[in-house]
């Protein structure tokens, strides 16, 4: 599947490793709903490939390829998909035991750290002396999708890339041509800009993308009309998780125009809540914590009951925007 947006940022990277600039150490974002994670899986199978004159994409027919398909390359280590675990100093010394072997294929060998802002400070301290004498041959992918969350230390020997979001028009185009329905452009697909793919499955499955489930619940909906399916609380979280990330973007003084969701900041009434302080930093970590156990807990289907776990979760936040939501309104 092409991911037209993807593309400018990898033909960047091509180009810098094919003129010999491409950095030991790699900083991508890790946005699996974007698609950035193909875009560090591709980059690693291109620094792996064989092919002697390698072109702007990987051959997929050498030994090196093949092996990288069948996730058995013995000079490629995946760490921190888990995105609800910490890293911690065992996992950064697994990768440098494995950058200091020679390489198995006889090339490149590669690491690819995704969720790096989970690394505890122990771990990232431990990743520095590797990233300021790295071995030969080899790359670190680090990719997060809070890059202020690395150390400062970390950040400044790293080699960052960035990807942007498509715009409106561009998701239309690309939607109507995967999904095989047309989709109109209209403000309300801004909201699903910063998570494409996650647009696509919702059209297949039948969603109207105009209409936002967490956006009703912000307009003080009762929480009783959501679907008590598992599925479907999990992706009322995702967006709530989206709101609670802008959240902390601006409590950080972000503009507005970067955040992830807009309509939903503005639904919320969220700004005016922050400038009138009736939302700290505390209550917004709090809640992603909460939101990221509750998701794990109906992910593994612990018995958990989908609608009391969302109440749990978005009411006591809900509860501090609605004076700050009325006041916009």
């Amino acid at each position: 599947m092409t991911l037209p947006w993807l593309r400018p940022t990898w033909l960047q990277l091509i180009s810098s490793a094919q003129q010999g600039r491409l950095g030991h150490a790699i900083g991508l974002p890790w946005l699996p709903e974007l698609g950035t994670d193909k875009l560090a899986e591709h980059l690693s199978q291109w620094l792996l490939c064989q092919a002697p004159n390698k072109g702007s994409k990987a051959c997929g027919r050498c030994k090196s390829c093949l092996l990288v398909h069948a996730q058995h390359h013995p000079d490629f280590l995946r760490l921190g998909e888990d995105s609800e675990s910490s890293i911690g100093v065992d996992s950064v010394r697994q990768l440098q035991q494995r950058l200091s072997n020679t390489a198995h294929q006889g090339g490149h060998k590669v690491v690819l750290l995704a969720n790096a802002h989970n690394m505890t400070v122990a771990a990232a301290n431990a990743l520095l002396k590797t990233l300021e004498e790295p071995p030969r041959d080899s790359t670190i992918v680090l990719a997060t999708n809070r890059w202020d969350s690395l150390l400062p230390t970390v950040r400044s020997r790293l080699q960052h890339y960035q990807v942007h979001a498509p715009g409106v028009e561009t998701l239309a185009q690309w939607l109507t041509q995967h999904a095989q329905t047309p989709v109109q452009t209209s403000e309300s697909l801004r909201l699903w800009c910063q998570r494409p793919l996650r647009a696509l499955e919702a059209l297949q499955q039948g969603q109207d993308l105009s209409a936002s489930p967490l956006e009703a619940v912000l307009g003080l909906q009762p929480l009783a009309k959501s679907t008590n399916q598992a599925a479907d609380v999990i992706a009322l979280l995702d967006e709530f998780e989206t709101l609670l990330r802008d959240a902390l973007w601006l409590s950080m003084q972000g503009a507005a125009q970067q955040c992830r969701a807009p309509q939903l900041v503005e639904a919320a009434g969220l700004q005016r809540a922050l400038s009138l302080e009736m939302i700290a930093v505390a209550d917004i970590e709090q809640a992603l914590t909460e939101c990221q156990q509750v998701r794990q807990h109906l992910r593994t289907g612990r018995g958990l009951n989908p609608q009391l776990a969302l109440q749990r979760v978005i009411t006591p936040f809900l509860a501090k925007l609605q004076p700050a939501a009325t006041a916009q309104a």
